[in-house]
């Protein structure tokens, strides 16, 4: 198991580099990317999102030593996610809507059956991944999801269910749930590097606060990956959320009139 773990640690340290550097300083469209793009297409590429730190929960989770129990009760919820957005999905892209529940139904049969750790994360990627894109891109229509103000809000969204989570986590160590709300904060934690690699270009002068807080996590609030620790600091993520959502508002204008 601590094999498994140093491994996932080296996979997020690459992660971690890659949200940390570059970005530039031109100006962003200011304001709520609701009023600019429309709430529907802000909501629905939030939840994709969403949905995608689930799917992490239940794959890193059972890798980092989690049961089968647990990482089948992630992936239950990650299909009450798409439940809801699964109709839509049909409608735009028949095809691709088969091939997800093709996954899903692979991934539940084969917990079931009791996959290998490391064999059931190689099938859980591409659902998070290939999948979850194209999930997104028949949702969002393509203006509206490379608008970097929606890319931020979407982070936004993340961090604070970050926080949120984390903070239940805290206050049940040691049990089912507290546990099951930990493996998705780490799903959410891993989400928010992911969006912050895609909206660091327009990051511009909060570039290094809103990488350089989520990246500090990884040691203080996630010291054995989506394992739960015994004392989850949950006052440092809450701070760290509020440093994200400050620069976050700060740099795309959340509170101003939309342009």
């Amino acid at each position: 198991m601590r094999r498994r773990i140093r491994g996932l640690a080296a996979c997020i340290a690459a992660a971690v580099v890659i949200a940390g550097c570059g970005g530039g300083g031109s100006s962003v469209r200011q304001g709520n990317p609701d009023v600019r793009l429309g709430a529907a297409a802000v909501d629905s590429y939030s939840s994709v999102e969403l949905l995608r730190a689930l799917l992490v929960a239940s794959s890193d989770g059972y890798y980092a030593g989690g049961s089968v129990a647990d990482a089948r009760r992630q992936l239950q919820r990650a299909r009450a996610a798409y439940a809801s957005m699964s109709g839509r999905v049909l409608a735009g892209d028949p095809v691709l809507q088969r091939e997800v529940s093709a996954r899903f139904n692979l991934l539940a049969r084969d917990l079931s059956r009791g996959i290998r750790p490391d064999r059931y994360r190689d099938l859980a990627g591409p659902l998070t991944d290939q999948l979850m894109d194209g999930v997104s891109q028949t949702l969002v229509k393509p203006d509206a999801r490379s608008d970097p103000g929606l890319q931020a809000e979407a982070l936004r969204r993340v961090a604070s269910r970050l926080a949120a989570t984390y903070d239940a986590a805290a206050t049940s160590v040691g049990g089912t749930t507290g546990r099951l709300a930990f493996q998705e904060a780490w799903g959410l934690w891993r989400r928010s590097l992911a969006l912050t690699t895609l909206v660091k270009p327009d990051l511009g002068g909060q570039k290094d606060t809103v990488a350089g807080t989520l990246n500090g996590l990884r040691g203080s609030a996630f010291p054995e990956g989506p394992t739960q620790p015994d004392a989850p600091p949950a006052a440092k993520v809450d701070k760290a959320r509020t440093r994200v959502v400050e620069a976050l508002t700060k740099r795309f204008g959340f509170d101003q009139p939309a342009q």
